[in-house]
């Protein structure tokens, strides 16, 4: 499996993540090749429904998309606007920090 850059170095399993719908319907979502299931995919959640399988699925590129944009956020807003309580910087920081730290 290739590593997304983005999501090299991090506590998660790295992406891509992928969906696999069983016959029931549920979904399962995994990290591996899509094109080529196998033994070495690693299982990231199952039995997980559509609604929540894309959003679960998109989760390492969404974390790294918000790492990103706070970079781009502090250097271009003042600064009582990066930090204040409530701004998006500082609701970005702690979506963050509960997906790395939990």
């Amino acid at each position: 499996m290739t590593e997304d850059p983005k999501t090299a170095g991090a506590r998660h399993t790295p992406s891509p993540w992928h969906m696999a719908t069983g016959p029931d319907g549920l979904i399962t979502i995994f990290a591996g090749d899509a094109d080529d299931p196998g033994d070495d995919d690693e299982f990231i959640a199952g039995d997980v429904d559509e609604r929540n399988a894309c959003l679960i699925a998109a989760a390492p590129e969404l974390l790294a998309a918000a790492r990103d944009m706070l970079v781009v956020w502090e250097g271009v807003a003042h600064p009582a606007l990066a930090y204040r309580d409530g701004s998006p910087a500082a609701r970005l920081r702690a979506a963050i920090a509960k997906a790395e730290e939990g």
